[in-house]
């Protein structure tokens, strides 16, 4: 056999099927591949740079538009409460936003490309939303100063509202849909506030928006109130035919429920084309004769009657009840009786009330003593200087006060001041309205403005001062209510109510101020205090009847309107304040809310020269948790509320319960302190 010498390493090695060359074409194939990866790499990196430059430039504009649109909010907002002021700066603040909508709209394309992205362009629409809130919110505001402008006279049309003594009732028509625009336009700027998105570490966004939506929803609570009042006036101004007036004057230096005693009265008439006139007026005692009238009156007319033994008169009398409309009511039908004519409507004035009726008009000139008075002089002359004027001269006082409320109402050349005069005096009662229309009333209702005695759920006060003496020392008097309220784990109630009248009459007022009295300047006060028709357990002290000849001289109760009324007199004087304290408890006070339990409390008040000094005290149960306490101070478990009451108000305290609810029970046991004095279980009247 041969061998084979060949050497092992020399062998041939075997193959495995791949064509020669393969290794470099997988060489090539992975090259390729390493190559596409690194293009794809680098316009990846290249596309994200681009996105990312779009958004950086859309967050950038958005930026610079979210810092125009915060500071356009506030321009808004000021412009919208300065429109009543004569000092419009709504063209300013309108260009201001037509240019911000303009610069948004048409932003750069990056602003729309990163708004389209999801999340990343949240700012985006953030921005777009506030802008569309903004042109709302500008486009109201033109629409507000075209009624301004309309009030004024300078408006493209040329046509006032009012001149020479004549509504003019077809433009005056026109405001109620305008009004409606506004409110429209308002809702839809709340909306776009509403549907701004969150965005996370942008807390301050957050705040702008609450913000924002706080102006928009006092600005739609203005302008539902407009549109009501535009929808009320052209009625009330002759719209549906002619209307016939009375005008009471009231006197708050010589008390009533409803103001004070009749000063004056006028009756006006206003024709089917909205002209106005003053027919009639005078001092009240022209009208108000001895010859008493006796009308149809409500349930509590009569019954302040009874218990006081007074003839029916218009000046003391009709209105020792709160309860306008019912006071209203009765006048008119006494002054159709004594002047055979039908009246509509009624409209009750104090000295403040000619004041805001007087804005922007001329003096009045005393003829007899050319005494000046200006606006701001009425309340004071009215209520206290006139007294020291000789009898002619505060004869003619009256007239001139009802001819001054007539031309305020009438001729006013500074109309939006003037509106704005007048909706304060309203909501605080020195200027009180009333109509036999039912939808005029149902529209003053509405607005709060009727000035019932409002009924309802919760606790609820309302002190009344009836003069009971002849004197005018409610000019120098105080009242004082203190409200202490206890609430126990079953939601009632336990009020101690204390009242006290401070009579700081000077020394030396003359005869017609402090009256003949002994002591000097006393103050026969006649105080009731409504409460919730549920309370019982009622203790007033103190017990003693007043050593004075006038009625009641003790306690007396009544249900008026739904309401538990509490009335007893009291003797005040100089150096020696008058205290009444009311205790008594309310079951169901509380209500259980989905948010948790929830004490509400309406106060109305009583027009006053010096506005009553109000302090409510809450304790709520030990295991309380205060969780709504808007307005009020809250310490723990108690909540102080205190101010001057010088409007209704309704306010409430929310809260919620921890543990056992029958630990901080309350028995309803009347305190010892009050054991002395009047107990009424029963509320029944009674004299």
């Amino acid at each position: 056999m041969l061998k084979d010498d060949t050497p092992a390493s020399a062998a041939p090695r075997p193959t495995s099927g791949v064509p020669k060359g393969a290794g470099a074409l997988r060489s090539d194939v992975n090259g390729r591949r390493r190559r596409v990866r690194r293009l794809v790499l680098i316009l990846a990196g290249c596309l994200v740079i681009v996105v990312a430059a779009v958004i950086v430039d859309g967050y950038l504009q958005a930026l610079s538009y979210g810092r125009e649109l915060r500071g356009l909010f506030p321009r808004i907002e000021q412009a919208r409460s300065d429109v009543l002021h004569g000092e419009s700066r709504i063209p300013q603040a309108v260009g201001d936003v037509q240019r911000v909508v303009a610069d948004v709209r048409h932003a750069r394309f990056t602003f729309g490309l990163t708004g389209m992205l999801p999340f990343l362009g949240r700012p985006v629409d953030a921005v777009r939303l506030g802008a569309d809130a903004a042109d709302q919110g500008g486009q109201a505001l033109a629409i507000v100063q075209g009624i301004v402008d309309d009030l004024t006279g300078t408006g493209s049309s040329g046509k006032r509202l009012m001149s020479n003594g004549q509504i003019n009732l077809p433009l005056l028509q026109t405001f109620a849909p305008r009004v409606g625009d506004v409110i429209r336009h308002l809702q839809a700027g709340s909306a776009d506030i509403r549907a701004i998105p969150h965005i996370p570490f942008v807390g301050q966004l957050d705040g702008m928006k609450a913000e924002a939506l706080t102006g928009l929803r006092d600005a739609l609570a203005s302008a539902r109130r407009a549109d009501s009042a535009a929808r009320l006036i052209p009625s009330l101004f002759g719209a549906s035919g002619q209307r016939t007036y009375f005008v009471a004057l009231q006197n708050n230096a010589d008390l009533r429920a409803t103001g004070g005693a009749l000063l004056a009265w006028g009756i006006i008439r206003i024709d089917a084309t909205g002209h106005l006139r003053l027919a009639s007026g005078g001092p009240i005692k022209t009208l108000d004769t001895r010859h008493y009238i006796r009308v149809d009156t409500s349930p509590g007319i009569e019954w302040y009657h009874e218990i006081t033994d007074r003839p029916y008169i218009l000046n003391n009398g009709f209105n020792y009840t709160p309860d306008f409309p019912s006071v209203a009511e009765a006048w008119a039908e006494a002054v159709r009786h004594l002047r055979h004519t039908p009246i509509q409507g009624v409209i009750a004035i104090d000295p403040v009330g000619v004041q805001a009726l007087m804005t922007g008009q001329p003096p009045i000139v005393l003829p007899s003593s050319h005494r000046v008075l200006h606006a701001a002089d009425i309340p004071r002359f009215t209520e206290h200087d006139q007294y020291t004027l000789s009898s002619a001269e505060q004869h003619e006082l009256p007239s001139q006060l009802i001819r001054a409320a007539f031309d305020g109402l009438s001729r006013s050349e500074r109309l939006p001041e003037t509106v704005n005069a007048l909706s304060k005096a309203i909501s605080d009662k020195r200027i009180q309205l009333w109509s036999n229309d039912p939808e005029a009333m149902r529209l003053l209702t509405g607005m709060g403005w009727d000035n019932a005695i409002h009924s309802g759920p919760g606790d609820y006060l309302y002190l009344t001062d009836n003069k009971r003496n002849a004197n005018k020392v409610d000019f120098f008097s105080h009242t004082s209510i203190v409200d202490n309220v206890r609430i126990d784990a079953q939601g009632t109630a336990h009020n101690t109510v204390t009242v006290t009248l401070t009579n700081d009459t000077p020394p030396g007022e003359n005869g017609y101020i402090v009256g003949p009295w002994n002591p000097y300047a006393l103050n026969v006060a006649m105080m009731t205090l409504y409460v919730p028709r549920e309370a019982r357990h009622v203790v007033v002290t103190p017990a003693a009847p007043v050593r004075f000849h006038t009625l009641p001289r003790t306690l007396v109760t009544n249900v008026e309107a739904g309401r538990l009324a509490l009335t007893k007199v009291v003797l005040a004087w100089p150096g020696h304040p008058a205290t009444l304290t009311y205790s008594y408890e309310t079951p169901g006070v509380v209500t259980d809310t989905q948010d948790g339990k929830r004490y509400e409390l309406a106060i109305q008040h009583q027009p006053l020269i010096n506005p009553a000094h109000l302090e409510v005290n809450v304790t709520l149960p030990a295991n309380a948790h205060v969780t709504d306490g808007a307005g009020w101070v809250v310490h723990g478990t108690r909540a102080t509320f205190s101010g001057d009451l010088d409007q209704d108000l309704s306010t409430a305290i929310g809260y919620d319960l921890a543990g056992s609810q029958g630990a901080a029970g309350g028995t309803g046991t009347v305190p010892a302190s009050a054991a002395a004095g009047d107990a009424v279980t029963d509320p029944k009247s009674t004299t």
